[in-house]
């Protein structure tokens, strides 16, 4: 009886210890793609303040 409850407790530790690295994991892609979004945005609003110069220096 108290080695079924012990096997038991094993397995549900290791699923437990499985899905926290399953959310680890979404959780990192997430926050890596957020930084890669903000990164695309900050290349590209520099891209537009140096079109707009260029344009002020044309005229």
């Amino acid at each position: 009886m108290v080695e079924m409850m012990k096997a038991r407790a094993m397995r549900e530790m290791r699923e437990m210890r499985k899905a926290r690295v399953r959310r680890h994991i979404v959780v990192m892609r997430k926050v890596r793609l957020r930084r890669e979004m903000r990164k695309a945005r900050l290349r590209r609003e520099m891209m537009k303040a140096k079109l707009m110069k260029e344009n002020k220096e044309h005229k």
